[in-house]
């Protein structure tokens, strides 16, 4: 999760924020090719029509170049590596599907990839994408002969064995990669590292169309628990993902799944999500569950708007947004929160 949000920091505060420094960044990137902006992905996140604002506050503000020099110190040296091994990194990859034990290896993985491939967005430098784009074509070319099947207790999830946790963890993370690298593996001139053969080949998008689709259809799916946070906590994996189907016609028949629901799935549309704030404008539940989900939200709410502006989903839902500082509220000086819930008052460190 603290990665993630730095991630979201840097994507995001870096766009808007106009915060002041008393030293300047000593970090220069490229400027963003005027080709790019014609470019479709990446869309999630960030798009390259606001990367020159991204690049211009990382290059000007502390803040933001600390945020960036942190995910290169991450990253680098394990694409360093991969650039003259790329066995070396993928044979650590688990088998998909694994076991629950694995998740963490997969956890770690995905987010080194997905942090790869924003610094590709970042810096335009490809060693960056070639380290994304071959753990993605790992994970998608085995994905996508896995079924979008509805997880019970009985069954397995798509790479380890509990779906509610990757659903979460691993499912936003992969269309983050396939966002970023988009453009570059959809050019012919690049290829990726098949472990299996020891050599390269073309990405195989039908295999990446397939897999997305299915993690959006598990989510939907698979929702355990309706009328509570269990959609909103799983909602990533689906909205992620089908933002990244090719087919506009099937692309917004997914995210009228995700938005109205029209097909009774369990997963609660997020029209019921929006509709289901208290008076106070917070997420209805216990504090912890309350917070998270709130987040989550609000992060969601700006994706949203980003794809479908039309909705003017965040003016109606200002009030959304008016609530989240409630939270700050209940946490102690010394950066413990107070937790709620039955017969019990304890106390939580922040995050």
């Amino acid at each position: 999760m603290k990665k993630s949000i730095g991630i979201i920091f840097i994507l995001s505060l870096c766009v808007s924020l106009n915060a002041q420094s008393f030293k300047t960044s000593s970090v220069t990137l490229p400027t963003t090719p005027e080709a790019y902006l014609t470019f479709k992905h990446p869309l999630i996140w960030a798009n390259y029509a606001e990367r020159q604002k991204i690049v211009d506050n990382i290059e000007k503000y502390t803040w933001a170049s600390s945020l960036y020099s942190q995910l290169k110190t991450r990253v680098d040296s394990k694409k360093n590596t991969h650039t003259t091994n790329p066995a070396a990194i993928l044979n650590t990859i688990p088998a998909i599907p694994g076991v629950d034990a694995n998740r963490t290896n997969h956890n770690n993985m995905l987010t080194s990839a997905s942090e790869a491939a924003i610094l590709y967005y970042l810096t335009d430098d490809k060693t960056y994408a070639q380290y994304a784009a071959d753990i993605l074509s790992h994970y998608m070319d085995r994905l996508s002969v896995l079924p979008a099947q509805k997880y019970t207790n009985s069954t397995t999830g798509l790479l380890f064995a509990d779906w509610w946790i990757e659903s979460r963890a691993s499912y936003p993370k992969l269309a983050i990669i396939y966002d970023f690298v988009y453009n570059y593996v959809n050019d012919s001139t690049n290829t990726v590292y098949d472990k299996a053969t020891s050599t390269r080949k073309l990405f195989n998008h039908v295999a990446a169309q397939k897999s997305v689709e299915t993690m959006a259809t598990v989510v939907f799916k698979s929702i355990s628990a309706q009328a509570c946070n269990h959609s909103v906590l799983a909602g990533d994996g689906a909205l992620f993902n089908l933002l990244m189907i090719a087919d506009n016609t099937k692309r917004d028949l997914y995210f009228n799944y995700f938005y109205n629901d029209p097909q009774k799935n369990p997963f609660d549309a997020y029209t019921w999500t929006l509709a289901n704030f208290t008076s106070q404008n917070i997420w209805d539940e216990t504090f912890n569950y309350s917070k998270d989900s709130h987040f989550l939200i609000l992060q969601t709410l700006n994706i949203i708007d980003r794809y479908k502006p039309e909705l003017n989903i965040i003016d109606k839902n200002k009030r959304i947004l008016e609530g989240y500082p409630f939270y700050e509220n209940y946490y102690f000086p010394s950066g413990e929160c107070m937790r709620f819930g039955p017969n019990i008052l304890t106390k939580q460190s922040r995050l």
